[in-house]
C-alpha cells in the first residue's frame, strides 16, 4: 500500500491506496464499501500467504445546511402533547422564538415577578425562586373562574436558545401544573437553554407564563384582559390599567 494521504475537506482522518496493478480497486482510495480487504504477500521462492482485514468509519461529521447555527437536537423525548394541529398553533402565536410572550393578541400585560436567582422548586403551592416566595396558590385562587375545559399547561425548551421544543401540552388541572414545575430540574433545555411552563386559555384568551433562562434568572408574567390582570395585580388602579400595553 502507499503512504497514507488525508482526505480532502476532513479533519483527523487518513486513508491510502490500494496497489493493486489492475482491478477496480487499482489506485483507489480504501473504502468501508469494500471491506474486508485481503492482503496477499508472496515471495520469489513461492511462499506465499495472505489475511483479511476491515475498514470501519470511525466518526462520521455532518453539516447541515439551512438549520441554525447547524444544530439539530434528537432524541429528546416528548413528555405529553395532546390536541389538534389548531391547538398547538394557538400556543406558537402566544411565544416568540426565544419562548417570550408576544403581548400583541391582548390588551393587557402585567409582570407578575422578574428574579435574579435562576435556582426554584415547589413547596406545597409556595414558588421558591432563590430567596423569594412567590403564591402560586394565591395566583391560580384569583384565576379560578377563568380555569375551564379549554385550558392547558405547557412545558418548552429551547435547546442551545436555539432549537425550539414543546415538550408538555396537557389538559389544566392545578395539582398536575404545580407537579409541572419539577420539570424544570428533571427535563431542563440541553445546553443550558431556556425553559418556559405555562397555561394557556383558549376561552377566555389569557396566558401565563414562568421562564427559566440558567444563569440569567426567572420572570413570570401574564397576558389577559384589564379585568384578568387586576385580579392578579390588586395594587389601585391595576383593575383598570392593568399595565396595558403601550
Amino acid at each position: 500500500m502507499g503512504p497514507a494521504k488525508p482526505l480532502a475537506g476532513a479533519a483527523d482522518v487518513t486513508a491510502s491506496k490500494a496497489n493493486c496493478s489492475s482491478g477496480a480497486l487499482a489506485g483507489q482510495l480504501i473504502d468501508p464499501v469494500y471491506s474486508p480487504y485481503k492482503v496477499v504477500l508472496e515471495s520469489d521462492a513461492g511462499q506465499k500467504d495472505e489475511k483479511q482485514f476491515k475498514v470501519e468509519l470511525k466518526e462520521i461529521t455532518l453539516k447541515l445546511d439551512g438549520i441554525k447555527n447547524n444544530k439539530l437536537v434528537v432524541n429528546v423525548p416528548v413528555l405529553e402533547v395532546v390536541g389538534d394541529r389548531k391547538l398547538r398553533a394557538a400556543l406558537e402565536r402566544c411565544l416568540d422564538q426565544d419562548l417570550a410572550l408576544r403581548r400583541g393578541g391582548h390588551t393587557s400585560h402585567l409582570w407578575l415577578g422578574q428574579f435574579d436567582d435562576d435556582e426554584l422548586s415547589l413547596s406545597g403551592e409556595q414558588l421558591r425562586i432563590g430567596d423569594a416566595v412567590v403564591e402560586m396558590g394565591q395566583i391560580l385562587d384569583r384565576l379560578e373562574g377563568t380555569l375551564g375545559q379549554r385550558c392547558y399547561r405547557f412545558y418548552y425548551n429551547l435547546h442551545d436558545n436555539v432549537v425550539r421544543q414543546l415538550r408538555l401540552l396537557a389538559p389544566f388541572s392545578r395539582r398536575a401544573f404545580l407537579q409541572d414545575f419539577a420539570l424544570f430540574s428533571t427535563h431542563p433545555a440541553r445546553e443550558g437553554g431556556i425553559n418556559a411552563l405555562g397555561i394557556m386559555s383558549q376561552d377566555p384568551h389569557w396566558i401565563l407564563l414562568v421562564t427559566q433562562e440558567p444563569g440569567s434568572g426567572v420572570s413570570m408574567e401574564f397576558c389577559g384582559t384589564a379585568k384578568q390582570t387586576g385580579q392578579l395585580d390588586p395594587s389601585p388602579g391595576a383593575a383598570a390599567a392593568g399595565d396595558a400595553l403601550q
